[in-house]
Parts: structure tokens; C-alpha cells; sequence
């Protein structure tokens, strides 16, 4: 009896593990939708009277729409590094150029050093 249950499980695992085998679910599509200078309060799907983003709204209703979302700096590229990186500017380093004291101490440029997330999803199998 023993030998039949334990030979039963094992069967049952091995079907259960070939069914997973051969189903491959598809990776799911990353679309990064990545605006530096749109009014979050100038998009008709936030409120705005006139009917300004029926697009942006369409897919933002079908898709992830962060509605709360805090700038990590000021500045564009100090910004995107941070949302690229998931780092903050004090530990990526970027600044403005512009900014004499800072600049001594940091970077226009993002250091190679730093992986984003493009980076990691190439890395995994997606194509970036």
C-alpha cells in the first residue's frame, strides 16, 4: 500500500513538473512611459477640464499609472539617474553643472559603475 501512494505521488510529480516544463509563460512587455516636462494637473484623466491627453488617458486606463510621484532632484539628468538606478542624486552624484561647489565634488554624467534597470532587464532575457 505504501509502495502504491508513494509511486502515485511520484507519478503525480512528474506530470505536474512536465506540465510546467513545456508551459513557458511569455514574458510580460515593459513599456516605460517616462515624461520630463508634463503638468501631471494638466492631463484630462487627473481632472483637467479640457480634454488635452485622450491618449495618455486610454492607456493609463488599460495599464500601471503611478498617480503619486516625487521628483529625487531637481535637475533632469540627476532625476533620471535616480529613477534609473533606484539611487538617490547624494549617492549616484549627479549635479548641475552649473553648481561651482558641487561640481568639484560630483558628476554630469552618470558613473558606468551604476546599473539601471535597462541594464538588468537586458541582463534577464528582455530585450532593451
Amino acid at each position: 500500500m505504501r509502495i502504491k501512494l508513494l509511486l502515485g505521488v511520484l507519478i503525480l510529480g512528474l506530470l505536474g513538473y512536465g506540465v510546467f516544463y513545456f508551459y513557458r509563460p511569455s514574458r510580460p512587455h515593459i513599456i516605460f512611459v517616462l515624461v520630463d516636462t508634463l503638468r501631471a494637473d494638466h492631463l484630462s484623466m487627473n481632472g483637467y477640464e479640457r480634454d488635452t491627453s485622450p491618449n495618455i488617458d486610454a492607456f493609463a486606463r488599460e495599464n500601471l499609472n503611478f498617480s503619486f510621484a516625487v521628483a529625487a532632484a531637481p535637475w533632469t539628468p540627476a532625476s533620471m539617474s535616480s529613477i534609473f538606478t533606484g539611487l538617490y542624486s547624494s549617492v549616484h552624484r549627479m549635479s548641475p553643472p552649473n553648481d561651482r561647489e558641487l561640481a568639484r565634488r560630483t558628476s554630469s554624467k552618470l558613473s558606468d559603475r551604476f546599473e539601471t534597470f535597462p541594464e538588468t532587464l537586458r541582463e534577464n532575457g528582455f530585450k532593451t
